[in-house]
C-alpha cells in the first residue's frame, strides 16, 4: 500500500498557515507496519508500529492531517498526519481485509469498501458510520 501527500492548494489562509509544510510518501508492509519517507527526497522520517496483520490500502485526507490505512484485520487506523503520526483512531466494522478507502473533499467523511464488498461511510472526528 502506498499513498503520497503532496502539494496542495489550501482552501484558505488559516489552512494555509496550519497544513503539514512537507510532503511524505507512506509505504504499507506485509507485517502491518507503515514506514513514512520525506517526498521526493526518499529519507526516513516516522516508522508506525505494525498492526496484527497487513496493511492493504493508505491514503491522506485532502488536507493532508490524516494517513487512513486499511489493514487485513478488518480495521482502519487513521493516523495524525500533522505531527507525529500517532494513530489517533480504530475503524472497525468491516468482515473482511480493508482494501481502498477514500476521503470526502473537506477531509471530514472516509469511504471503505473491504474483501467481502461491503462499503462504510465513517465520521473523521467522531469514528462512527
Amino acid at each position: 500500500a502506498v499513498a503520497i501527500r503532496g502539494p496542495r492548494k489550501p482552501a484558505s489562509k488559516a489552512e494555509a498557515a496550519s497544513a503539514p509544510s512537507e510532503d511524505h510518501v507512506a509505504v504499507g508492509c506485509n507485517d502491518g507496519g507503515v514506514e513514512v519517507f520525506a517526498f521526493p527526497s526518499l529519507e526516513a522520517r516516522f516508522s508506525i508500529p505494525a498492526t496484527a496483520e497487513a496493511a492493504a490500502c493508505a491514503t491522506y485526507s485532502p488536507n493532508g492531517r490524516i494517513l487512513a490505512v486499511g489493514s487485513h484485520d478488518n480495521s482502519v487506523y487513521l493516523h495524525d498526519a500533522a505531527r507525529d503520526y500517532r494513530c489517533r483512531r480504530k475503524l472497525s466494522g468491516h468482515s473482511s481485509y480493508v482494501k481502498n478507502a477514500d476521503f470526502s473533499f473537506d477531509s471530514r467523511l472516509l469511504q471503505t469498501s473491504c474483501g467481502a464488498y461491503e462499503i462504510m461511510y465513517w465520521d473523521i472526528s467522531t469514528g462512527q458510520r
